[in-house]
């Protein structure tokens, strides 16, 4: 579980991590919860399938690629 706030005291998200499976060797959430606390609590849930391991190139994590995206 994560919560996310705005300030000391507003709290606007949670998220919610759910129904673990053996994924890629190792057990994962498959399933991830949203809350969006500042809009009367509307939920979106996410369900995860079909997992590949792809590698991500380094210059990715870069400041200079974000002017790529």
């Amino acid at each position: 579980r994560a919560e996310f706030y705005a300030g000391e005291n507003r709290r606007t998200k949670s998220m919610i991590f759910g129904e673990y499976s053996l994924v890629l060797g190792r057990m994962r959430p498959t399933r991830l919860v949203v809350i969006d606390h500042v809009n009367g609590n509307a939920r979106t849930t996410m369900s995860y399938s079909d997992f590949t391991r792809t590698e991500t190139p380094e210059a990715w994590y870069q400041p200079s690629y974000l002017s790529r995206l």
